[in-house]
């Protein structure tokens, strides 16, 4: 798309494609108001900037009620797609996992003597479940040896505690 097709769209409150939907959808500007929880003045305002923008009267009065232009019929498939996409794009964070994901399978956690080795396994344990990483991920807690600094500085321990 070039920046230059874009101008239209800048140029406009992309709302308005929202209820130009809702228009093309229910053909009654109190029923917009309505689903939209704004004041019919305002789609009725609304409505008459969407009619400059396409040159297009939209909708129009008759007999029974209002109905659809020719081009109002044609564009209304198009506006309910671009506005499943918008709603997919603003959703689409939802998809994302929001829990943690590990870098290895097992991290080694050693601490001093076994003052707090079963605080710290019941609170790994608790996070592992309430992340739902149960089968992704090990922490092995074990009691300090005379080797801890070094194999922290190896990258054999994760995490270490105490002095």
């Amino acid at each position: 798309m070039q920046s230059s097709n874009l101008n239209k769209t800048i140029k406009n409150d992309i709302n308005l494609l929202v209820t130009l939907y809702f228009l093309l959808k229910h053909k009654k500007v109190s029923a917009v108001a309505n689903e939209m929880f704004i004041g019919q003045s305002a789609v009725s305002h609304q409505l008459n900037k969407l009619r400059a923008i396409f040159d297009n009267e939209l909708l129009v009065r008759t007999a029974k009620g209002m109905r659809l232009t020719p081009f109002a019929e044609q564009i209304y498939p198009e506006v309910e797609g671009v506005l499943a996409e918008l709603e997919s794009l603003f959703t689409r964070h939802e998809e994302v996992s929001p829990h943690l994901t590990p870098r290895k399978p097992v991290y080694r956690v050693c601490m001093p003597d076994n003052v707090y080795m079963n605080d710290i396994a019941s609170l790994l344990l608790r996070f592992v479940e309430q992340e739902k990483l149960s089968d992704k991920v090990i922490f092995e807690v074990f009691e300090r040896y005379d080797q801890c600094v070094t194999d922290l500085n190896d990258g054999k321990i994760d995490f270490f505690s105490g002095r």
